[in-house]
């Protein structure tokens, strides 16, 4: 969410709000709900600049920027929100009976980095073409929420029952979304495309399931002028 992350700040531009709820909650799009549409469709700045952090010269954690950046959103936009938890859809990811098919990261020192930091979230993931991944060093926990965003799954939260605790380098292509819309027939089965890949590349499977989840529920949110900068 932050392309641009120091010490001491963070940037990111044409943000959703939701986005920015997302990230300072450390929950998926679907785990939010009663959001007005605005959230989804008008975008803002962040420009995010923290001081010297008490006793660690080693910076903040992501705990800790989390928290910062839920002060500002209450306070920009009177966010006001309350959790419950509901049994709602999911895709539950094992490793298929074959074997996972990652590989393990060439570059230890930067995978170490990424499961220390699990805020940098989509770090080491590119996506150069519609359908296609490139993960760079990165933890299944950044998979899971790269996929979570693609449109063929529904939006529907991701729960990761794999076991791998490792980061790695992986590539995954399949037909996108965009390939499939328009035909009622391929539509109901839009997500096969990318659960067959998911199998035969990375020998991980997407389950459907019910799970019970905590969800964020917007009890009220102010709606800002969409060019206005954020600032911690």
């Amino acid at each position: 969410l932050f392309p641009y992350t120091t010490l001491f700040r963070s940037t990111a531009s044409n943000v959703p709000l939701e986005d920015l709820i997302t990230e300072a909650y450390g929950v998926q799009d679907a785990q939010i709900a009663d959001a007005p549409a605005w959230m989804k469709s008008e975008s803002f700045n962040v420009n995010a600049r923290v001081g010297w952090p008490r006793g660690d010269a080693g910076g903040w954690n992501p705990d800790e920027r989390r928290q910062m950046l839920r002060r500002v959103l209450m306070d920009r936009f009177a966010l006001r929100l309350h959790s419950e938890n509901r049994e709602m859809p999911v895709y539950f990811l094992t490793v298929d009976k074959g074997g996972a098919k990652l590989a393990l990261a060439q570059d230890p020192a930067k995978a170490t980095a990424e499961i220390e930091h699990p805020a940098k979230r989509f770090f080491g993931v590119r996506s150069t073409l519609p359908g296609e991944l490139r993960g760079s060093g990165t933890p299944v926990a950044v998979l899971v929420r790269t996929l979570a965003m693609q449109p063929e799954l529904g939006g529907l939260p991701i729960i990761d029952r794999t076991g791998l605790a490792n980061a790695y380098d992986w590539t995954l292509q399949w037909s996108p979304d965009s390939e499939t819309r328009g035909d009622a027939a391929a539509s109901a089965t839009r997500a096969d495309h990318l659960t067959a890949a998911l199998e035969e590349q990375l020998g991980l499977r997407l389950e459907l399931g019910k799970a019970e989840m905590p969800i964020l529920v917007i009890d009220h949110v102010d709606q800002a002028e969409p060019e206005k900068k954020l600032e911690l």
